[in-house]
């Protein structure tokens, strides 16, 4: 499968205008390395739940049979939804939509990381229970999510959702630090692999 990078622009420091906007269901996700065309670099591939969203199914899937299109993102934190972060996605060509994909900063803390690290993700229509080794051949969309200012926010952000979350474990204050530490370690090792 042969992808290209598709230009993006953005960072949103609240979440207005997307009030209202239903998040899309990332129903599998897992990393791969795109080679040539993404540098090497390791990046992150989400299957969406499109059932509901012919919209994006077909912006994908026109995407994967003509030469570019334009998806601009914007990285964002949603009001009355204080632990997650949204990227908002606003695909204006070949075929216009717009969708948000909400992340849970504890939870799925690694994929926004590998995101954010590589600069970029590849989403794939599909529905619940999809996952990479079933159809293969299915459309992609190689996106380029550049930092734009979210770096300096989530690295703040998730070390601080991270230390709450084991400090309501019962971590001692020592422990808690560590356990961060140790977290943010392990996923920024993950995501700086690189292909030979």
């Amino acid at each position: 499968m042969r992808l290209s990078w598709l230009p993006t622009s953005g960072f949103l420091r609240n979440g207005l205008e997307l009030v209202g906007e239903t998040p899309v269901s990332i129903v599998s996700h897992a990393a791969m390395a795109a080679g040539v065309q993404a540098d090497g670099r390791v990046i992150p591939r989400l299957v969406l739940d499109t059932t509901a969203r012919d919209d994006l199914a077909e912006a994908i899937g026109a995407q994967a049979s003509l030469p570019g299109g334009d998806v601009q993102s914007t990285w964002t934190r949603r009001p009355g939804r204080r632990g997650f972060v949204s990227l908002f996605l606003r695909f204006q060509r070949p075929t216009a939509c717009k969708a948000v994909l909400e992340f849970d900063i504890v939870e799925q803390g690694k994929l926004v990381e590998a995101i954010v690290t590589a600069q970029g993700l590849c989403i794939f229509p599909g529905k619940p229970g999809d996952s990479f080794f079933h159809n293969g051949d299915r459309p992609a969309m190689l996106i380029e999510i550049p930092d734009m200012g979210f770096r300096q926010v989530w690295d703040k952000l998730y070390p601080s959702s991270l230390y709450k979350q084991f400090r309501g474990q019962g971590h001692t204050t020592t422990e808690a630090r560590q356990a961060v530490q140790d977290h943010l370690t392990e996923a920024r090792r993950l995501v700086n692999l690189r292909t030979q």
